[in-house]
Protein backbone atom coordinates (compact mmCIF):
# COMPACT_ATOMS: atom_id res chain seq x y z
CA UNK A 1 0.00 0.00 0.00
CA UNK A 2 2.83 2.39 0.91
CA UNK A 3 4.63 1.72 -2.38
CA UNK A 4 1.48 2.42 -4.40
CA UNK A 5 1.00 5.73 -2.56
CA UNK A 6 4.62 6.78 -3.19
CA UNK A 7 4.45 5.82 -6.88
CA UNK A 8 1.14 7.65 -7.30
CA UNK A 9 2.54 10.72 -5.54
CA UNK A 10 5.59 10.76 -7.82
CA UNK A 11 3.44 10.41 -10.94
CA UNK A 12 1.21 13.29 -9.86
CA UNK A 13 4.22 15.45 -8.97
CA UNK A 14 5.98 14.92 -12.30
CA UNK A 15 2.85 15.23 -14.43
CA UNK A 16 1.98 18.51 -12.66
CA UNK A 17 5.48 19.86 -13.34
CA UNK A 18 5.23 18.91 -17.02
CA UNK A 19 1.98 20.88 -17.34
CA UNK A 20 3.09 23.86 -15.27
CA UNK A 21 4.12 27.11 -16.87
CA UNK A 22 7.63 28.50 -16.60
CA UNK A 23 8.80 32.11 -16.32
CA UNK A 24 11.64 33.07 -18.69
CA UNK A 25 13.53 36.33 -18.02
CA UNK A 26 13.28 38.67 -21.01
CA UNK A 27 14.54 42.16 -20.10
CA UNK A 28 15.22 44.47 -17.17
CA UNK A 29 13.91 48.04 -17.38
CA UNK A 30 15.28 50.82 -15.19
CA UNK A 31 12.81 53.70 -14.92
CA UNK A 32 14.43 57.06 -14.16
CA UNK A 33 11.02 58.81 -13.80
CA UNK A 34 10.24 56.37 -10.97
CA UNK A 35 13.50 57.02 -9.08
CA UNK A 36 15.32 54.26 -11.00
CA UNK A 37 12.76 51.61 -10.10
CA UNK A 38 13.59 48.26 -11.68
CA UNK A 39 10.97 46.37 -13.65
CA UNK A 40 11.71 42.84 -14.82
CA UNK A 41 9.84 41.52 -17.81
CA UNK A 42 9.38 37.78 -18.09
CA UNK A 43 7.69 35.47 -20.54
CA UNK A 44 5.33 32.95 -19.02
CA UNK A 45 5.83 29.86 -21.19
CA UNK A 46 3.86 26.65 -21.43
CA UNK A 47 5.41 23.17 -21.55
CA UNK A 48 6.15 23.63 -25.28
CA UNK A 49 7.99 26.92 -24.55
CA UNK A 50 5.19 28.88 -26.27
CA UNK A 51 4.22 32.26 -24.79
CA UNK A 52 1.21 32.40 -22.51
CA UNK A 53 1.77 35.95 -21.29
CA UNK A 54 4.26 38.72 -20.72
CA UNK A 55 4.79 39.39 -17.02
CA UNK A 56 6.09 42.57 -15.38
CA UNK A 57 7.44 42.28 -11.85
CA UNK A 58 8.63 45.14 -9.64
CA UNK A 59 9.36 44.04 -6.11
CA UNK A 60 6.19 42.25 -4.99
CA UNK A 61 4.13 43.81 -7.81
CA UNK A 62 3.17 41.41 -10.64
CA UNK A 63 1.25 42.29 -13.80
CA UNK A 64 0.37 39.67 -16.42
CA UNK A 65 -0.45 40.58 -20.00
CA UNK A 66 -1.93 37.72 -21.99
CA UNK A 67 -0.50 37.34 -25.49
CA UNK A 68 -4.06 37.58 -26.82
CA UNK A 69 -4.42 41.10 -25.33
CA UNK A 70 -1.36 42.28 -27.26
CA UNK A 71 -2.74 40.76 -30.44
CA UNK A 72 -6.01 42.67 -29.99
CA UNK A 73 -4.34 46.10 -30.02
CA UNK A 74 -2.58 48.63 -27.81
CA UNK A 75 -2.04 47.61 -24.19
CA UNK A 76 -1.58 50.52 -21.78
CA UNK A 77 1.20 49.48 -19.44
CA UNK A 78 1.39 52.76 -17.51
CA UNK A 79 -1.01 55.70 -17.13
CA UNK A 80 -0.46 58.82 -15.09
CA UNK A 81 -2.54 61.99 -14.72
CA UNK A 82 -5.10 60.65 -17.24
CA UNK A 83 -2.37 60.17 -19.85
CA UNK A 84 -1.19 56.92 -21.37
CA UNK A 85 2.55 56.99 -20.70
CA UNK A 86 3.75 53.58 -21.93
CA UNK A 87 1.83 51.44 -24.39
CA UNK A 88 2.83 47.97 -25.63
CA UNK A 89 1.97 47.08 -29.21
CA UNK A 90 2.33 43.66 -30.80
CA UNK A 91 -0.63 43.09 -33.13
CA UNK A 92 1.14 40.40 -35.17
CA UNK A 93 2.66 38.64 -32.13
CA UNK A 94 2.58 34.90 -32.28
CA UNK A 95 2.89 32.74 -29.17
CA UNK A 96 5.14 30.28 -31.04
CA UNK A 97 7.46 32.61 -33.03
CA UNK A 98 7.13 36.08 -31.45
CA UNK A 99 6.83 39.21 -33.56
CA UNK A 100 7.40 42.95 -33.75
CA UNK A 101 6.98 44.54 -30.31
CA UNK A 102 6.51 48.29 -30.11
CA UNK A 103 7.00 50.31 -26.94
CA UNK A 104 5.10 53.54 -27.53
CA UNK A 105 5.98 56.20 -24.97
CA UNK A 106 4.81 59.70 -24.11
CA UNK A 107 7.60 62.02 -25.17
CA UNK A 108 5.90 65.26 -24.25
CA UNK A 109 2.78 65.40 -22.06
CA UNK A 110 2.24 69.08 -22.83
CA UNK A 111 1.54 68.59 -26.52
CA UNK A 112 0.83 64.82 -26.28
CA UNK A 113 3.53 63.63 -28.66
CA UNK A 114 4.63 60.00 -28.67
CA UNK A 115 7.58 58.02 -29.99
CA UNK A 116 7.87 54.28 -30.51
CA UNK A 117 10.81 52.00 -29.87
CA UNK A 118 10.49 49.02 -32.20
CA UNK A 119 11.92 45.71 -31.03
CA UNK A 120 11.58 42.11 -32.14
CA UNK A 121 10.52 39.31 -29.83
CA UNK A 122 12.24 36.28 -31.35
CA UNK A 123 12.37 32.58 -30.59
CA UNK A 124 15.56 30.63 -31.14
CA UNK A 125 14.80 26.94 -30.55
CA UNK A 126 13.59 26.88 -26.92
CA UNK A 127 15.13 30.25 -26.00
CA UNK A 128 13.53 33.65 -26.41
CA UNK A 129 15.13 37.04 -26.88
CA UNK A 130 14.26 40.67 -27.41
CA UNK A 131 16.23 42.30 -30.24
CA UNK A 132 16.90 45.78 -31.60
CA UNK A 133 18.00 44.98 -35.12
CA UNK A 134 20.54 42.22 -34.52
CA UNK A 135 21.47 43.42 -31.02
CA UNK A 136 20.08 41.32 -28.17
CA UNK A 137 18.42 43.58 -25.60
CA UNK A 138 19.25 42.74 -21.98
CA UNK A 139 18.20 46.02 -20.37
CA UNK A 140 16.41 49.25 -21.16
CA UNK A 141 16.81 52.56 -19.32
CA UNK A 142 13.97 55.07 -19.46
CA UNK A 143 15.29 58.64 -19.35
CA UNK A 144 13.17 61.49 -17.99
CA UNK A 145 12.11 64.54 -20.00
CA UNK A 146 11.78 67.62 -17.76
CA UNK A 147 10.89 71.27 -18.19
CA UNK A 148 11.62 73.63 -15.29
CA UNK A 149 12.25 70.62 -13.06
CA UNK A 150 8.88 69.00 -13.80
CA UNK A 151 8.62 65.61 -15.51
CA UNK A 152 6.64 66.00 -18.72
CA UNK A 153 7.49 62.74 -20.44
CA UNK A 154 10.15 60.30 -21.51
CA UNK A 155 13.17 61.79 -23.31
CA UNK A 156 14.39 58.47 -24.68
CA UNK A 157 14.81 54.78 -23.98
CA UNK A 158 18.40 53.56 -23.96
CA UNK A 159 19.25 50.00 -24.94
CA UNK A 160 21.71 47.96 -22.82
CA UNK A 161 22.81 51.02 -20.79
Amino acid sequence: MKKKFIVLSLILFFSHNLLASVDYHLVKIISEPENNKIHNFLLELDKNKDILSIVRTSGSDRQEIGINLLQEGDYVLLSQSNRDVIILQCPQCDSVHGGELGIKYLRNGLNMTYRTLNLTLRRMNDDWGLFYGETKVNSLRIKTRKILGQVIGIRKILINK
